[in-house]
């Protein structure tokens, strides 16, 4: 009987709706008036490689078994597991991948990666509605950091022309439909507004959601950004826009970054984002 009890609660918990996203209304600016170029504006002659190299001043260590691994758990997940949680450490494949480019300039890792979500399974979550779900934000930060970077070092990857087209489909319709805006845990938190600094980082209930308007929505921004100019995207050009508004109404009078202050001595590790 117990178990049947905290079978059917774990099914209640994941069946409640999250909240609806509040539209933020913004004046129309300078910003609104942008239209996406016919051509990617930024020069595919860069030396960001060697650049990065010469500021690195630590032996990442990554193993080839390192990359292994992170291609293997992104592109076998499993939602709601805290078992598989630990072996993917969150979102820490983004880095491991990311140092994986940066020592080799090999692409092929992410190529795996974003193939087999957009042919087979991409990350998902769901949203529980009395706790946190980890899976939420490593979910959105996964989709949005990979399709940055298949946008900026698109000619490196070396597709199949199925697969090109495929892949081309799934980042842009991920960062259009991406579900920055989904509240978690509903019955203690709400919609961060981000003209209402105040209650940004208050210890109440019910709270702010800090995980709509911090770290995640900084990187889906510059994810819809990138994606809509590689590809001339005018509808998610405006989804960026719409974020770089939200995320610029996050800042104070004085120029402060609210949803980050208020985390203290943890925003300098936010900074890296």
């Amino acid at each position: 009987m117990i178990r049947l009890i905290s079978a059917l609660a774990m099914i209640l918990m994941l069946a409640m709706p999250a909240t609806a996203a509040v539209k933020i209304k913004f004046e129309p600016g300078p910003l609104e008036k942008l239209t996406v170029p016919s051509e990617w504006p930024f020069s595919q002659n860069s030396n960001f490689l060697e650049r990065h190299k010469s500021f690195s001043i630590d032996d990442n260590s990554l193993s080839r078994g390192t990359m292994a691994d992170c291609v293997f758990w992104l592109t076998n997940w499993e939602k709601n597991s805290e078992e598989h949680r630990q072996k993917r450490q969150g979102d820490m494949c983004i880095q491991k991948l990311g140092w994986w480019y940066y020592n080799s300039g090999d692409t092929s890792p992410i190529k795996e990666v974003l193939l087999s979500w957009a042919t087979k399974q991409k990350p998902t979550f769901d949203v529980y509605y009395d706790d946190f779900n980890p899976d939420s934000y490593d979910t959105i930060a996964l989709l949005a950091v990979f399709s940055s970077f298949y946008a900026v070092k698109y000619d490196e990857f070396t597709f199949t022309q199925d697969e090109r087209v495929v892949v081309d489909k799934f980042v842009q319709d991920e960062m259009l439909n991406i579900p920055i805006d989904t509240v978690g845990e509903p019955k203690n938190q709400f919609f961060c507004d981000p003209r209402k600094h105040k209650v940004i980082g208050k210890r109440q209930s019910p709270r702010p959601d800090i995980n709509t308007c911090g770290s995640n929505r900084w990187k889906v921004t510059i994810s819809q950004l990138l994606v809509s100019l590689r590809f001339g995207n005018q509808e998610l050009f405006f989804k960026g826009v719409y974020n770089t508004r939200f995320k610029l109404a996050l800042f104070d009078d004085e120029g402060i970054y609210v949803t980050w202050a208020t985390r203290g001595a943890l925003a300098w590790d936010y900074s890296h984002d």
